[in-house]
């Protein structure tokens, strides 16, 4: 989901400005990071998505399968340490550099008291 910002936010749980930094940042991690291809299908109209969230995860063995999210993953939060919070929006390279900062010592946490509960079923 993409909705356009009128700032740039300065933390790594605010948004991209540009869906175009985004989707690039988005596919330069998951080529260079996680090292797993990808096809993201974005939305910027909240009414054509439901509140429910689907992670279509295709695997090299022709395996499929939908990871469901109960609700959006917007009251997660990140553990990153003293000073790790603070995110760099104008620069690609600086993004990546920070995204594998994150993927190597923070960790995610909830946010509120309520769980979130996933469905994965095989397609």
């Amino acid at each position: 989901m993409f909705s356009d910002k009128k700032g740039t936010g300065n933390l790594i749980n605010h948004d991209w400005s540009s869906i175009e930094y985004m989707i690039e940042v988005f596919n330069l991690w998951f080529k260079k990071g996680v090292k797993v291809s990808t096809y993201m299908d974005v939305h910027e109209d909240k009414a054509s998505i439901s509140h429910r969230r689907e992670l279509l995860l295709s695997f090299k063995n022709g395996n499929k399968y939908s990871v469901g999210f109960d609700q959006g993953v917007g009251y997660w939060n990140h553990d990153l340490g003293w000073n790790k919070h603070y995110f760099d929006f104008k620069d690609v390279n600086t993004q990546l550099s920070q995204l594998f900062t994150a993927w190597d010592k923070g960790r995610v946490k909830n946010g509120y008291e309520w769980k979130t509960v996933l469905y994965v079923n095989k397609v």
